[in-house]
This record gives C-alpha cells, sequence and structure tokens, in this order.
C-alpha cells in the first residue's frame, strides 16, 4: 500500500485504509523513497503513513524518525539505509506476545524507547543474522555491529562458517557486538557518537 500524507486523506479515511499494523513518518532530513515489490520508488513526504511489506531507503545525508507506537518507540535511519518493514505492532496490541520485524538490507538504524519486553518479538534481521531488540538505546548496523547503551539485545549470528552462535548484550554500562570481537564494553568514543545519534532531533534542511 502507499504511504498516504495528511494531504491526500482525512484522519477518518487513512485509518480506514490501513491495514493494523503501521509506521508513521515523523521526521525527515534529506530525502527518502519508499516502494513495493511491484511498484517504482516513490518520495516519502512528512506525515506519511507506511503500511507492513514497504521498503524504505534514506538517500545521501539524510535521516528519517518512523513512530512504531508508544511500545515500540521510534525507528531511526541514518543515511543510505535500507529497511523492509516486515511486521509492524497492531494498535490494539497492548498485551505479550507483540511482534514487529525488520529487515534491515544496507546502512544502520536505531531503535528509540522501546519498552517492549523480552516476551515480545522485535526482531532485526540482517544479512548475518537476527538481533531481538528489548532495549531504549540501540543501534544495529546492516554488517553485523550492534550498540546497546540500554537495554538487552539478543544476536543469533551466522558467521561466514555457518555455525550460529547467540551472543547478548545487557546495558548499561554500554556494549558492543563486532562480528570480530564478540561482546564487549563499548569505548567512550563508541558510546558518545551512539548517545549523540540517538538524542538528536531531526530538523527538515
Amino acid at each position: 500500500m502507499a504511504a498516504l500524507g495528511p494531504d491526500q486523506a482525512t484522519s477518518a479515511e487513512l485509518t480506514a485504509q490501513l491495514p493494523p499494523g503501521r509506521a508513521d513518518l515523523v521526521g525527515l532530513v534529506g530525502t527518502a523513497s519508499y516502494w513495493t515489490s511491484t511498484n517504482a520508488p516513490l518520495p516519502l513526504r512528512r506525515g506519511a503513513s507506511l503500511a507492513e511489506g514497504l521498503t524504505i531507503r534514506t538517500g545521501p545525508d539524510s535521516a528519517l524518525d518512523l513512530s512504531l507506537g508508544p511500545a515500540a518507540g521510534i525507528l531511526r535511519l541514518t543515511a543510505n539505509t535500507t529497511v523492509v518493514l516486515e511486521k509492524l505492532l497492531e494498535p490494539a496490541a497492548t498485551t505479550p506476545p507483540r511482534h514487529v520485524r525488520l529487515d534491515l538490507r544496507e546502512g544502520t538504524l536505531l531503535s528509540l524507547g522501546n519498552t517492549l519486553a523480552v516476551t515480545d518479538r522485535y526482531e532485526v534481521k540482517l544479512p548475518s543474522g537476527v538481533a531481538g531488540l528489548a532495549g531504549r538505546e540501540v543501534r544495529v548496523d546492516a554488517r553485523g555491529y550492534i550498540v546497546a547503551l540500554s537495554g538487552k539485545v539478543l544476536f543469533a549470528h551466522t558467521p561466514p562458517d555457518g555455525q550460529t552462535v547467540v551472543h547478548t548484550l545487557v546495558a548499561p554500562p554500554a556494549v558492543y557486538f563486532s562480528p570480530h570481537e564478540g561482546v564487549r564494553p563499548a569505548p567512550r568514543e563508541l558510546e558518545r557518537e551512539v548517545r549523540s545519534q540517538c538524542a538528536a532531533r531531526l530538523k527538515a534542511r
């Protein structure tokens, strides 16, 4: 389903046309586009609501914020990031298990304000595994690098040898995972970098 802006439909019409799971675009810097498996990319506009199944890509020097609902918080995509919204929270879903599933194909995303519990499923698929998020400030890179400032992350990592290993990140203090080092305390410089990305507010340029 295409994204709809406030100038294209009333709130009642918008609610009626969208499936149960949706994400609302609440911040955009630069450019971003979206598409389905059968449609050409279209530009994203502030105020759009996005349905399950859409693919989103941010342009160079761009970023966007998607609201996934009060429980799942904000999904922030940095520049040159491609994500498929495979599964989104239904507005009426208030008790576990609740399910969010994202396919991060390229770039970096940040999960901000996520209060879903471990008994829920907030999954981010990567080329090298699947990360389960239960944290308020987490950064995930498609190359398999993860930083947690608060909360818990379970990462089922499948290296080139094909042997899947589950790694657990618990913060604070800040920790990170890399495919080469495993789970380690986050250096101060890395922690400051991620905190800056989490705290920034997106303003249109």
